[in-house]
């Protein structure tokens, strides 16, 4: 992988951490938006409701005494002091017979004028049961379309501990959205607080699909920032594979060539003579990659059927490898048959080719003809560095090379196998590979026609 290609992954990354990161800045502040918004909200319609609570139960009491104790009686008497800034509250206990006097006293003006609210006072004469409040603070919030689970709670205001709540034990809901503390009575001392869930599925509907749509845009661009990083490296290794395969091309074709180049240079030379075989057998090789070439190009190879001696090919082949071991077996009363002599000559010279190529120390090849089932069956047997398991359905697709054969140095363009498929096939037969220890085998099939039934 080159530098450019590495750069323009690496900034993809940046950018997809990024976009990570101003979704989740997106949506901390979209939730923080929704949970104030949804506080706010509560906060106007709890202090509404906390009025009509105690104005209703206060005066409840208020007939219930005077009905008991007559209506001379006055259960609770209130007033407010505008020159003192005082507030003064008398609530009679009708265990002693006596008021209880409940008095504060605003230094500021401004305060007095903002915390003198008649509802302060009356919650000291009937107080607040969180549970009865909640059903109706619950009923006010749904007509208002708040419906996310809360909580009510009453809390000493100096200290913070909560001294009722209408919270079930066992719920494992986080209500963790918290509203301002509603003061309760003149003397600074409870409170009042609602609490909302703040999991997702106590979220507000519109909350949850902010949520659930910001997620699935960061997966949705993350899938094709991946999809695009691998088109990037897919891309590169086409080239990569472009330039390898220019370079063995290059080489395959040079090297014959230049042995030509010389051993025409010398017609005289006492060597000439056994340099011709060699000669003829590169310029075989140059052959067999034409033809290689041209089958990659096409999906079907168009066969000219004549008569061929597969003993006098498998001497050629032989022939084309002085430095190897090649044991040629031919089943007795195999007789010329009929076959494209060019491509089954280039089909048996690539197994050979390959089956000496990677053997990389004996280089010993075993070549066996016979028939079966109305087949001429050729094995080409060697001794090798073999194939792998995970790769053999893989070796007869074009452009496939093992990658662990790398080790021996051998060169190639994966189109060597394909050719080979594409011979059988066209013959009307198959190739098929078996595993060996060590090396592997290959069998190629074609049908058995010979020339003296014609």
């Amino acid at each position: 992988m080159n530098k450019r290609i590495r750069t323009a992954i690496l900034i993809l990354l940046v950018g997809l951490v990024a976009l990570l990161g101003l979704q989740a800045l997106w949506t901390m502040s979209a939730y923080r938006s929704e949970c104030r918004t949804l506080t706010q909200k509560a906060a106007i319609l709890t202090d509404r409701a906390v009025a009509g609570y105690l104005w209703i139960n206060a005066f409840t009491k208020y007939d219930s005494i005077q009905a008991r104790y007559g209506r001379d009686m006055l259960p609770f008497i209130g007033g407010i002091d505008y020159h003192g800034q005082k507030l003064t509250m008398k609530i009679y206990d009708p265990q002693s017979g006596d008021y209880r006097r409940i008095e504060k006293k605003y230094d500021l003006l401004a305060e007095f004028a903002t915390n003198a609210d008649p509802n302060s006072v009356l919650y000291h004469v009937c107080g607040v049961d969180p549970e009865r409040f909640d059903r109706m603070l619950d009923s006010l919030f749904r007509r208002n379309g708040i419906r996310t689970p809360h909580v009510v709670e009453t809390v000493d205001r100096l200290t913070g501990a909560v001294l009722r709540t209408t919270a079930r034990k066992g719920d494992d809901r986080r209500f963790t959205i918290r509203c301002d503390t509603l003061p309760l009575g003149i003397d600074d001392k409870e409170g009042l607080v609602v609490r909302f869930d703040g999991s997702l599925s106590g979220m507000p509907a519109r909350l949850r699909a902010i949520l659930l749509t910001s997620l699935a845009i960061t997966v949705l661009i993350a899938i094709l920032l991946v999809l695009l990083i691998r088109i990037l490296i897919g891309q590169q290794r086409q080239s990569d594979f472009r330039e390898e395969f220019v370079h063995h091309l290059i080489h395959e074709i040079r090297n014959p060539i230049v042995y030509l180049k010389r051993v025409l240079a010398k017609p005289d030379d006492a060597e000439f003579p056994r340099r011709i075989p060699i000669a003829e057998a590169k310029i075989r090789r140059i052959d067999l990659l034409i033809e290689k070439l041209l089958s990659a190009s096409s999906e079907r190879l168009d066969i000219e059927l004549r008569e061929v001696d597969i003993r006098r090919l498998l001497d050629d082949i032989r022939a084309s490898y002085p430095d190897a071991e090649l044991d040629v077996e031919i089943e007795e009363g195999i007789t010329a048959f009929r076959a494209d002599p060019v491509h089954l000559s280039n089909a048996l010279y690539n197994l050979v080719d390959n089956a000496v190529k990677y053997s990389p120390e004996r280089k010993r090849v075993a070549i066996r003809c016979y028939r079966q089932s109305g087949m001429l069956c050729i094995d080409v047997r060697d001794w090798g560095v073999g194939i792998p398991g995970e790769f053999r359905p893989l070796v007869f697709d074009r452009y496939f090379r093992v990658p662990a054969r790398r080790s021996t140095g051998a060169t190639g363009f994966g189109l060597g196998l394909s050719y080979v498929r594409m011979v059988a096939e066209a013959h009307g037969g198959k190739i098929s590979l078996t595993a060996c220890r060590p090396g592997c085998r290959f069998t190629l099939r074609i049908p058995y026609t010979p020339c003296d039934d014609q």
